[in-house]
């Protein structure tokens, strides 16, 4: 999808990422970025992570949507 639109701005986004297993930051660093573990544990590599349950990145991306 992000080729097809490469003229257009591009934000990753989790959503439900209350519901991906809690890893400490540092669990990262200790996987390959482009591993399946990886991806299941934090969604790809540069993405925010939203959950509107518990209200993390909520705030990011609507002060991203307003630029």
């Amino acid at each position: 999808m992000k080729e097809k639109f490469q003229e257009r701005p591009w934000l990753d986004v989790v959503s439900k990422a209350d519901l991906l297993p809690q890893n400490p930051p540092s669990a990262k660093d200790l996987l390959p970025s482009d591993s399946e573990e990886y991806y299941k544990a934090f969604g790809p590599e540069g993405s925010m992570l939203v959950s509107v349950q518990t209200g993390l990145g909520v705030g990011q991306v609507l002060y991203l949507d307003m630029m």
